[in-house]
């Protein structure tokens, strides 16, 4: 995990078995937007948090494998098998439904409301209401997915999915709105809600 820059530096030093290798390394192009749902990776790649862990089996793919025949110095002189005993197989890609130029402001809005009101926690969704898909889900507080080491295990927690609330009375409207659409109900009938007490067998 050094620049190119000290790469070449410990590279004129010709000091013997230090060696330098090539690796891949995530990059956050929109830094912290949808930190919680992009996650983040250890240095080999493997997803620890968000959908990089949760997919981390299908992204991944598989290594192949041959056996060979090597001389002292681990150098292959011959395959042993005519064909690879198992091939390797890339990783799929995953695409989400997020939409960043929803997203970004979501999260605006949920920064403007953490300043206001100072709650612990917030969460903000946005769903098409069409085909379900999700455009916008953020969390507050939020961490940097670069430098997931400089913050508590709670402020990585994707709370959206993984804290269950009931909906309560916020839910009221799309019942009634769904009785209207179905004309089971109108606006002016009055209904008896047994004093908040509800009866079941048992």
């Amino acid at each position: 995990q050094v620049t190119e820059r000290e790469a070449e530096q410990v590279r004129t030093l010709r000091l013997p078995g230090v060696h330098m290798r090539q690796e891949g390394k995530r990059l956050y192009p929109r830094g912290r937007l949808a930190a919680r749902v992009i996650g983040f990776t250890d240095e080999g790649g493997r997803g620890l948090a968000g959908i990089g862990a949760r997919m981390d089996g299908l992204l991944c793919g598989r290594p192949g494998r041959e056996q060979v025949l090597c001389d002292g110095d681990r150098r292959i002189f011959r395959s042993i098998s005519d064909q690879i005993t198992q091939p390797a197989a890339s990783g799929c890609d995953v695409h989400l439904t997020l939409d960043a130029y929803v997203q970004s402001i979501v999260e605006e809005e949920l920064d403007a409301l953490v300043e206001r009101f100072g709650p612990v926690s917030a969460t903000a969704i946005v769903m098409d209401p069409h085909s379900g898909r999700i455009l916008a889900l953020s969390n507050r507080p939020t961490y940097d997915p670069a430098q997931p080491g400089d913050c508590d295990a709670d402020q990585r927690q994707n709370r959206a999915v993984i804290a269950s609330y009931e909906p309560g009375s916020v839910f009221m409207p799309f019942s009634m709105a769904t009785l209207f659409e179905l004309q089971m109900g109108s606006p002016d009938e009055r209904v008896f809600c047994e004093n908040g007490l509800f009866r079941v067998p048992g």
